[in-house]
């Protein structure tokens, strides 16, 4: 019988902060085992690369590089890939010090583009090492893109995926609120983060109030009581839906 193919996965993240590392996991725990075997590298360590380890999946932490480190880091990286036999390297995020690894190291890169931000010369020149980009949506790569439209035949979209496996029934909302079947419900299911542009949602909401009265709105989510960005995020969010009568809403 073949040997598994090896697969080095690199994750910046090394705690369960967001839908990228939960992403890693789905795509992770669905791989073949007798096709595919995953190493996972991260940059500091935490509690997702000690919950891989418990799971029987090779972790390794290699220090992030910064400045004249920077080589450091990218030699370990190519000399990892070289000893474990890596036939293919898939970046969680955009990461230049893994895509040059990867090309020290001649191995395939793949890399993961699933957030709309003020893109930098470094993130282009990852594009243009990468073998190709996984975009989550048409929207984050066109976004990327926007200004250099070259880079676009090098992007491929593919959707986050979700595990069904050992999902509860879905709950009806509408009847655990005190709200009839026919009440327009709009929802916001996210981390509380300047990032994801929930002042827009609350903006919305008192825009279509304002000509569907009926309609209600659902804002759920978790600021990180550790980060005061994030709670005085939360804190402004919550002022605001007061300022526009969206409270009962």
């Amino acid at each position: 019988m073949p040997a598994a193919t090896p697969i080095a996965y690199v994750e910046n993240l090394s705690e369960i902060i967001g839908g990228g590392p939960l992403s890693l996991l789905t795509l992770l725990h669905n791989l073949d085992p007798a096709q595919y075997t995953p190493v996972v590298i991260f940059y500091t360590p935490g509690g997702l690369p000690t919950q891989l380890t418990e799971a029987g999946i090779e972790v390794h932490v290699i220090p992030r590089g910064r400045g004249w480190a920077l080589p450091l880091s990218v030699c370990q990286l190519s000399g990892l890939f070289r000893r474990r036999g890596i036939h293919l390297v898939h970046v969680n995020s955009l990461d230049l010090r893994a895509g040059l690894a990867a090309q020290l190291a001649r191995v395939p890169c793949v890399g993961h583009l699933r957030v709309i931000f003020p893109f930098t010369w470094i993130d282009r020149l990852f594009v243009r090492l990468s073998t190709c980009v996984i975009s989550v949506s048409n929207a984050v790569r066109d976004s990327f893109c926007e200004r250099h439209p070259e880079l676009k035949a090098r992007f491929t979209t593919i959707p986050n995926s979700v595990s069904l496996t050992n999902l509860e029934p879905p709950a009806d909302i509408r009847k655990e609120l005190g709200l009839s079947p026919t009440t327009p419900l709009v929802a916001s299911v996210s981390r509380i983060d300047p990032w994801k542009g929930l002042p827009t949602f609350v903006e919305a909401a008192a825009q279509i109030r304002a000509r569907l009265p009926e309609t209600r709105f659902l804002l759920l989510g978790d600021s990180d009581p550790a980060d005061p960005d994030t709670v005085s995020h939360e804190q402004d969010l919550r002022h605001r839906v007061s300022e526009l009568g969206l409270d009962d809403v």
